[in-house]
């Protein structure tokens, strides 16, 4: 092993964002600030750089654990290194090099699973086109499994010390038991390379292209279930309450083809019910859905922007990651923490559920305009700046003369951006601009998720 103690990056850093805030005032840099200081997020490097982190955007595995939590520690994946990486809770980071029997460079490992034993199951590339999977336990060391021209794409460990997995091809699934045998099904073929995940059923549920959903025993026994909602199936997972939880979006066809968009969650009951989840924000694409500790399913994106979260009721939270960084596959820690791998930036990183949900208390807008000016006496328009938060900004505008109502409109805008919100006048509003050049008026916005926010200033026609 190598590597040592490594002290975490807490970040809050006014002059790398002042340029990029400029735009939208001191008032909403301090807003972005003060989110950062909240939202504390430790930065551990890695000691080999390019190691090859589980990538969000690493095509039809967009949904595969890259770490986990086994052993008292985290373990993650470095695909490009051919090695396996582990960190302590404290931040220390050590690395372990795979036998050429796992992979090489560039093929090495890149998804993990483990039933929370002393197994962890790991699958591989090991050359081109390629399919390795491996097996490392504490005290019998590594068992491999060299499946060939059949390259394979994800992996889960199920109760009984064996594991599932699937292939790019769509040409059957392989289940590996405790006495190191494979067991190859052949019939259930699909159509795309599909996540699978062990339920509460102890069988294995596995998904087909943008609508199916499989389950296989170790007997053979298939059974085809509809998955609702738009887009491919990327992501599987036993939810807390036994049942299997899937995430969706359209991948898009790469950086020159359409980009990723859409997003749900679903629900399939094990009696095959579907349940859909829409996400609250267009295009959130979520992947890498896990099962925390808190009984909640959890989640990053397909461009790796933050973390998500969706209680079993339905209700979600969304917390982006501040100074570039990204998450694209998490797990949780024995110390209770959100773990997650940072490919872009070459590191791993750590926050606790507390800094989450303070980045998911609301935020207010921020009114922009100073004065403002009557189009044809109709309507006028109120310049305003949405801090970073978990959510868009969105609401109502009010503009009061001497606290009576003289124009009203709503705004809507992404978080950490700035637009405009149109109000139109009523007959009032334009009375009074027919008598008078210049009204002193109050501008107030009314969010759906925050407090009021007011400004006094001058509206002339």
């Amino acid at each position: 092993m190598k590597g040592g103690l490594l002290q975490p990056t807490v970040i809050c850093r006014p002059r790398a964002i002042r340029g990029a805030l400029a735009f939208l005032g001191v008032a909403l840099a301090l807003a972005f600030c003060a989110a950062e200081r909240s939202f504390a997020v430790q930065d551990f490097p890695l000691p080999t750089g390019d190691a090859g982190l589980s990538d969000a955007n690493q095509g039809p595995t967009f949904g595969n654990k890259g770490i986990i939590s086994w052993g008292g520690q985290l373990v993650f994946t470095e695909e490009d290194a051919n090695q396996l990486g582990f960190a302590k809770t404290n931040g220390e980071i050590s690395e372990v090099a795979m036998p050429s029997q796992v992979g090489s460079p560039e093929y090495g490992p890149f998804a993990l699973s483990t039933n929370g034993g002393d197994d962890l199951w790991m699958i591989s590339a090991g050359a081109p086109l390629e399919g390795r999977v491996t097996r490392f336990n504490l005290d019998a060391g590594l068992t491999y499994w060299n499946l060939g021209y059949t390259r394979v794409v994800s992996v889960a460990a199920d109760p009984q010390g064996g594991a599932w997995v699937t292939n790019q091809y769509g040409e059957g699934i392989s289940y590996f038991d405790s006495d190191n045998n494979e067991h190859f099904f052949d019939s259930p073929d699909y159509t795309d390379p599909a996540p699978v995940t062990v339920a509460g059923d102890g069988a294995a549920w596995f998904g087909d292209g943008s609508s199916t959903i499989k389950r296989i025993t170790k007997t053979g026994n298939l059974q085809n279930f509809h998955a609702s909602g738009d887009g491919d199936i990327v992501s599987l997972t036993e939810g807390p309450d036994g049942a299997v939880w899937y995430a969706k979006f359209n991948p898009g066809s790469g950086w020159l083809g359409p980009p990723a968009s859409g997003g749900i969650i679903g629900r399939l009951s094990l009696g095959g019910s579907p349940k859909v989840f829409k996400t609250p924000m267009e295009n959130m694409t979520p992947s890498s859905l896990v099962t925390g500790g808190d009984g909640a399913l959890w989640f990053t994106t397909r461009l790796g922007e933050g973390i998500g979260r969706l209680t079993t009721s339905g209700k979600y939270s969304f917390a982006s990651l501040p100074g570039g960084r990204h998450a694209d596959s998490i797990a949780f820690g024995p110390d209770g923490a959100i773990w997650y791998t940072d490919a872009e930036l070459n590191r791993i990183g750590r926050m606790t559920v507390a800094e989450f949900n303070q980045a998911n208390k609301p935020r207010k807008p921020v009114i922009l305009s100073r004065s403002l000016k009557a189009k044809r006496k109709r309507f006028t328009k109120v310049k305003i700046g949405c801090p970073a938060g978990p959510a868009p900004c969105r609401g109502k505008i009010e503009i009061r003369f001497r606290g009576k109502l003289i124009a009203r409109g709503s705004y809507q805008m992404p978080v950490g951006k700035k637009s405009a919100g149109a109000a139109s006048f009523n007959r009032l509003g334009r009375k009074l601009l027919a008598r008078s050049r210049a009204l002193k008026v109050a501008v107030v916005l009314k969010p759906g998720n925050a407090g009021k926010v007011s400004r006094r200033m001058k509206l002339r026609r």
